[in-house]
């Protein structure tokens, strides 16, 4: 009895790393709740036109992307499967190579060319100075070339858009934010003046932080977190790390729940002194 009340710290980092691996590399698919939020993005996507355009917002780098990819990976599989095209631009300088590789796979699964059904305009510098420059004149504010420094008059899906708004057939707006710039750039600059909607991926600190602008109306949902992305590849019938992610932390919680329980029941039943 005495010794379940002393379980070392040790074990118990193995026991949780082994438990974390086994949910990787063995998804066990637990049963996961949509949150109301997570499920707007959806409904939100789901109902635009096959053909629409959706402007993706790349904005986040390496540090984040545990959190942020598996989310990215549900909405473009979302996105290809509603016939969507999708454009990607990052004010942040990684954000567009991160999203690229991504959804290179995504596309070919799908059947979807490059330049035709997507396209990526890459990093440009500027900020929230050339975001506004691309809800006037996209071909200005991209320099007149893509992520991979081609000529956008050669791709078919850029023949008729010309800024980022309405008129050009854009429809909704999706970021990936990891802080600045990113939502609040766009919230200004595309919501409040071009009238797109727009949702946001986002970590799970800066949930409560959107939570006001969702409720107000301002964002049209967000993904909350790892558990938004589990819930999001359930959405769409594709189980991810988002999955496996959720998993190995719910393992790792009843791990440490029982473990609790065993350091009490030790105490409970030990000889008084």
């Amino acid at each position: 009895m005495q010794k379940l009340q002393a379980i070392g710290r040790r074990p118990i980092y193995v026991l949780v790393f082994l438990v974390g691996i086994i949910a990787f590399l063995w998804p066990l698919g637990l049963p996961v709740s949509v949150q109301p939020d997570t499920l707007t993005v959806y409904k939100a996507l789901d109902a635009l036109p096959a053909g629409s355009l959706v402007w993706f917002g790349a904005e986040y780098d390496v540090s984040t992307k545990p959190e942020l990819d598996p989310q990215v990976v549900a909405v473009f599989h979302h996105l290809f499967q509603k016939n969507l095209k999708p454009v990607i631009y990052g004010m942040w300088l990684r954000g567009p190579t991160i999203v690229q590789g991504l959804v290179e796979p995504i596309a070919e699964e799908y059947g979807k060319q490059y330049g035709v059904d997507w396209i990526n305009l890459g990093h440009k510098p500027g900020t929230s100075t050339n975001l506004r420059l691309m809800t006037s004149n996209i071909t200005e504010g991209a320099a007149g070339v893509d992520h991979f420094g081609k000529p956008l008059a050669n791709y078919p899906i850029m023949r008729n858009v010309t800024a980022l708004d309405k008129a050009s057939g854009f429809r909704h707006v999706v970021i990936a934010e990891a802080g600045t710039p990113g939502n609040r750039e766009y919230l200004g600059i595309v919501v409040k003046e071009k009238a797109i909607p727009m949702s946001v991926a986002t970590l799970t600190m800066s949930i409560a932080e959107n939570k006001p602008f969702v409720v107000a109306g301002d964002f049209t949902g967000q993904i909350p977190g790892l558990r938004g992305a589990a819930e999001y590849e359930y959405l769409v019938g594709k189980a991810g790390k988002g999955a496996s992610g959720t998993d190995a932390q719910s393992l790792a919680a009843l791990l440490v729940f029982g473990l609790v329980v065993l350091g009490n029941i030790g105490y409970l039943t030990s000889p008084r002194r």
